[in-house]
């Protein structure tokens, strides 16, 4: 992908739709809700985490090295998480789960969720067009688009979530590049400015 809009050193890591989604077999709303606020959880973290394909999936449908998912977590394939390891990725948790087809099977063990940890107070709140959640303690509820303050980010900090907003990812656009390059599937970007 070719990068228009360089603006801004960051970009958004989503994942395409189109391919098979996964849902998460797990009910534990705290875990969850700890993951989306970026808290760190690896040593509680389920071992035996699974993610299992929707229904309208089907199983003979290729896994992707970046897998989409109704909860939009970057679920990497192993090759993917080792590639950010090696490009000097830090502050992440890489979380193992396996992936389940429709009838529960276990088709895959060696994918991992990206975890971002430590978020980053980046976010131009007024610029950005940020509303709250109704009493301040569940974070941002949503953006008209995304602001942030680059000479906030650390330059060591390769990809991170930006505080109270954990469900975005952002990555620093050499590293998009290089992850492009590289030719992992099913891993795209939106400029901060498009996002919504």
């Amino acid at each position: 992908m070719t990068f228009l809009d360089r603006r801004t050193s960051f970009v958004v890591w989503t994942t395409p739709t189109g391919t098979t989604s996964l849902d998460i077999v797990s009910d534990d709303e705290a875990l969850w809700g700890d993951y989306a606020a970026s808290v760190a959880m690896a040593t509680r973290f389920p071992a035996d985490m699974t993610l299992q394909m929707d229904e309208g999936d089907d199983d003979d449908t290729p896994l992707t090295d970046s897998l989409p998912n109704l909860d939009d977590f970057i679920v990497a394939s192993r090759r993917l998480a080792s590639f950010l390891i090696e490009a000097g990725v830090s502050h992440v948790e890489l979380l193992p789960v396996a992936i389940l087809d429709r009838a529960g099977a276990r088709v895959a063990a060696d994918y991992t969720l990206v975890h971002p940890i430590d978020p980053i107070a980046c976010l131009d709140i007024e610029r950005s067009g940020a509303r709250w959640s109704r009493d301040h303690t569940g974070g941002i509820r949503s953006v008209e688009r995304l602001v942030i303050d680059a000479d906030a980010v650390p330059s060591d900090r390769l990809m991170f979530s930006p505080r109270d907003l954990g469900e975005v990812v952002l990555v620093r656009r050499e590293l998009a590049e290089a992850i492009d390059a590289r030719g992992f599937t099913n891993v795209a970007w939106t400029e901060p400015s498009d996002y919504r």
